[in-house]
């Protein structure tokens, strides 16, 4: 765990007139996953007392899958071969273990 990480600024981000980014930190690290739940259960109590001005929604978690395109060529994935070293793996195998679709997916 980062020790700087629970105490990193916080960093809000707009998104037009309608929305906000907030980031807690830039890490995966526990305390900035605490962090994060500690702020969505702000604003769910905000929002279930009424406090939240306009309209709020708070995605909740679910189990979906999500089909994000990724490109492996050379100039896309420079470091592929450091990654596959790291993973005692070859690159293709890297390719390859990033690429199989779950039975089921579409």
């Amino acid at each position: 765990m980062n020790a700087d990480a629970s105490c990193s600024p916080v960093r809000l981000l707009s998104l037009g007139d309608a929305a906000w980014t907030v980031e807690l930190g830039a890490a995966i690290d526990p305390a900035i996953h605490g962090r994060v739940l500690g702020f969505r259960a702000l604003l769910e109590a905000l929002s279930s007392a009424g406090r939240l001005a306009g309209q709020s929604v708070i995605a909740a978690a679910t189990n979906s899958r999500w089909r994000i395109p990724v490109c492996f060529g050379a100039n896309c994935a420079p470091d592929l071969a450091d990654v596959a070293a790291a993973a005692r793996m070859t690159p293709q195998a890297v390719v390859q273990s990033n690429s199989l679709q779950r039975a089921g997916d579409r």
